[in-house]
């Protein structure tokens, strides 16, 4: 009787441990998949900060070719700073990119430059991140104006 009791507390005690083992293995798995889930979002964080960060160091070196008449080159930067404001999902300056883009550097811009500063490339990688993200029709009067312009640019002659 007495063995009998001892092989019963051994096997509860087996037991216990299993349960304890297999416990202890299924929070560490809730655990494990936690901190690769806020690793995740840190470095999504991190990357959308990074971009936030070219985009506004092209952003203002845009700017500044601009205001020094390097029209071709601002063009070159400020289309670059949009997409990378994209990523940030600042569309905010995004938007101030684009406009700055369409309204100002573009229609100062003849085929010649054009087609030496490789625009079209440029503006085609800014419409492809604008097509991608186009939610709901959101960009849809800003990719037809850009592609008028773009359009007017390539034919323009140089004065």
């Amino acid at each position: 009787m007495l063995r009998d009791l001892k092989a019963e507390i051994e096997k509860e005690r087996e037991a216990l441990r299993h349960s304890i083992e297999i416990s202890i293995k299924d929070e560490m798995a809730r655990v494990r998949a936690d901190l690769e889930a806020r690793v995740d979002h840190v470095s999504h964080e991190l990357r959308k900060s990074s971009a936030a960060a070219k985009a506004s160091t092209l952003h203002l070196q845009g700017q500044g070719l601009a205001q020094r008449g390097e029209f071709s080159l601002a063009i070159d930067n400020l289309t670059k700073a949009a997409r990378l404001y994209i990523d940030a999902r600042d569309e905010t300056n995004a938007q101030r990119c684009i406009s700055s883009v369409i309204e100002n550097y573009l229609p100062k811009t003849n085929a010649d430059n054009y087609k030496t500063f490789k625009l079209k490339e440029c503006c085609d990688l800014l419409m492809k991140k604008l097509r991608k993200c186009n939610e709901n029709g959101r960009y849809v009067n800003v990719m037809q104006v850009l592609e008028r312009e773009m359009e007017a640019a390539s034919g323009r002659h140089p004065q």
